[in-house]
C-alpha cells in the first residue's frame, strides 16, 4: 500500500472518539515499575516547586493555596493510577507556588 493509500484509507475511516478508545483499550493497569518511575518523576516536579518557593522566602498560605494542595494530592494519585498526565501535574504545581508567593501579586487578582 502506497502512502497515498493509507492516508485515503485513513481519510476513509471515522475517527475514534476518546470514549470509543477507552471502551475499546480497556481500563489502563500500570505495572509497578512504570508507578515508581511516575512517582519519581512527579516527586523531582514538586520538589523543585517547593525548593523554588524556599529560596523566595516568602509564602502565603490561603484558601487558594490549601485548592491547589488538594488538586495536587487528587492528581498524584491519579498520575500513578495512570488516569491523568504528569504535565497536568505540573501544572498543578506551579499554580501552587503562583498562588502563594509573589508571582501572586505580580500577577494581580484572580
Amino acid at each position: 500500500m502506497s502512502f497515498r493509500e493509507w492516508i485515503e484509507t485513513k481519510a476513509e475511516t471515522p475517527a475514534l472518539t476518546l470514549a470509543q478508545g477507552e471502551a475499546l483499550s480497556g481500563p489502563k493497569t500500570v505495572t509497578a515499575g512504570r508507578r515508581m518511575s511516575v512517582e519519581e518523576v512527579a516527586w523531582s516536579v514538586l520538589l523543585k516547586i517547593r525548593d523554588e518557593i524556599l529560596r523566595g522566602g516568602r509564602w502565603q498560605s490561603s484558601p487558594e493555596t490549601r485548592a491547589a494542595e488538594a488538586e495536587i494530592n487528587e492528581l498524584y494519585l491519579a498520575v500513578t493510577a495512570g488516569k491523568a498526565l504528569l504535565a497536568a501535574f505540573a501544572v498543578a504545581c506551579r499554580k501552587w507556588k503562583m498562588s502563594g508567593t509573589e508571582e501572586r501579586a505580580q500577577r494581580g487578582p484572580a
